[in-house]
């Protein structure tokens, strides 16, 4: 099976647009499903408040009829209270691998 690199690289600029904004976790799934063309869940797998490391979320794509597979972590700064649009988290960073 062949890479498909426009479309990753479409995609790979709509991930690091999610860079300082602002969602809640069914917003941010709906945008990534958005993204990839394909519905989304994502793990919150850093999410003890006794870790030291960034709170992230983690989710796998794979759509074979795109040739796209892959996965996304989302390094995100949770906020203190929920803003007047439902966020309670901005995103600060993502990772992205594709295969």
């Amino acid at each position: 099976m062949y890479r498909n690199e426009k479309n990753e690289k479409r995609i790979k600029k709509a991930f690091e647009q999610l860079v300082f904004e602002r969602f809640d976790k069914k917003g941010l799934e709906a945008k990534i499903s958005e993204i990839v063309g394909h519905k989304i869940k994502v793990s919150n797998i850093g999410h003890s408040e006794d870790e030291l490391t960034d709170h992230n979320f983690m989710c796998g794509f794979d759509d074979e009829s795109k040739s796209l597979f892959g996965y996304l972590d989302i390094y995100y700064l949770k906020h203190r209270k929920t803003g007047h649009d439902g966020a309670t988290f901005m995103v600060t960073g993502v990772a992205y691998e594709f295969e």
